[in-house]
């Protein structure tokens, strides 16, 4: 069917661009700001943490003040920073006397990637957890806390290294030579409020492979649904675990978020506060293990941009979903249509004519002759063609 063509290229001009776009934690949730949980190997058939040890002689439980500091965080990535080491120092040492007056500074880009604007918020210091070796905090010392005020349910780990600059002499075969390590900063990890380690998605610690999940989980039913990014449009499948009562107890992933980005499949455990606000559609249930062989035997998205104005993220959900047998209805297609129109840049629609061809040419008429309202009749009809829909 022609229609089908320009659904690809249509697609493809609307799924790519909004994908690496950074953006306010406080405002949109895209895979550059997604969170997932770091991954770790399964031990005696369940899956397990790796425990976290401190050489800290003392910890303490801080109670509340009227004082305070600025920190200076530098974002790394949606998951991890730097703040300078006197500024934790600081803040500390004011906690520790009663103050309880604090707040995070950090710059984020803006939309077009260009721009950047400044975040601020404020933090709080009650039951937060030292962990040091000196009582000038001159050694190496930790803390731990949900500190953003408007996020309780993220733990936030800043771990500072000794004052000063530490040296240490290595040897090769023809001569010798001195590493120093920068000390001037502590770097920041979020958790979960069990202790788990949260990373962005799109980084390789989040990679879920099949051995991470202990064989007796493939019998566990999970619920299959399509998923819808806030900025730009990217749609992708997570399999949340339907015996939530068990969560936590054998191992089992919660949920299992399924994608494929340039030219490689990943899945990946999704933090639960980033899925509660976004746009989904459920597609039916089936077995873990039925989840992860569909899974496998689907066809990624192509590196090669010519290769994905055949195939895009949408295309790739839609091999799991019917290797599943799951039933495409006019509630589903009404789904990708909506979150097309709401999240769509129709800027980007301007770029396409000469790179995607015809299927572009005929979008950007549309637009051109009837309006966004043209446009959205366009995008309606090229949807209902790629899917099979029983009368």
């Amino acid at each position: 069917m022609i229609m089908k063509a320009f659904f690809s290229v249509f697609f493809v001009f609307f799924l790519v661009p909004g994908i690496y776009a950074f953006s306010n934690r406080d405002e949109l949730v895209t895979a550059a700001t997604a969170r997932c949980y770091a991954q770790v190997p399964v031990k005696d058939g369940k899956s397990v943490l790796e425990e976290e040890t401190h050489s800290s002689s003392s910890a303490r439980q801080l109670e509340t003040n009227d004082q305070g500091g600025v920190l200076h965080y530098e974002l790394e990535s949606s998951t991890t920073g730097f703040i300078p080491r006197s500024e934790v120092v600081a803040s500390v040492n004011s906690a520790l006397s009663g103050g309880d007056n604090f707040e995070v500074e950090f710059y984020v880009l803006s939309k077009n990637g260009k721009q950047k604007s400044l975040v601020v918020r404020d933090l709080t210091r009650n039951d937060m957890q030292l962990m040091k070796e000196s009582d000038n905090l001159s050694g190496p010392f930790s803390v731990k806390n949900a500190f953003v005020k408007d996020e309780p349910d993220v733990l936030y780990d800043v771990e500072c290294p000794a004052a000063g600059l530490l040296q240490s002499t290595g040897k090769h075969t023809k001569h010798r030579h001195t590493h120093r390590k920068d000390t001037s900063k502590c770097r920041v990890k979020q958790l979960d409020t069990t202790g788990n380690e949260l990373v962005n998605c799109l980084q390789e610690e989040s990679y879920l492979s099949n051995d991470m999940i202990p064989p007796s989980c493939l019998d566990e039913v999970y619920d299959v649904n399509l998923i819808s990014l806030q900025a730009g449009v990217h749609f992708f499948l997570n399999a949340v675990r339907k015996d939530t009562d068990a969560e936590n107890q054998d191992g089992c992933p919660s949920n299992v978020g399924i994608d494929s980005l340039r030219g490689i499949k990943k899945k990946a455990v999704v933090y639960k506060n980033d899925l509660k606000n976004l746009s989904q559609h459920m597609l039916g249930s089936a077995s873990l293990g039925s989840i992860l062989k569909a899974e496998e035997d689907a066809e990624p998205i192509s590196e090669s941009m010519y290769d994905r104005t055949k195939a895009t993220c949408a295309h790739y959900a839609q091999q799991i979903w019917r290797s599943l047998d799951f039933a495409e209805t006019n509630d589903l297609a009404e789904f990708i249509i909506s979150n097309l129109a709401r999240n769509g840049n129709i800027d980007d629609l301007k770029k396409i004519r000469f790179e995607y061809g015809q299927g572009g040419i005929r979008a950007l008429a549309a637009l051109t002759l009837g309006g966004k309202e043209a446009l959205l009749r366009f995008v309606h009809h090229v949807v209902y063609s790629e899917l099979e829909i029983e009368v």
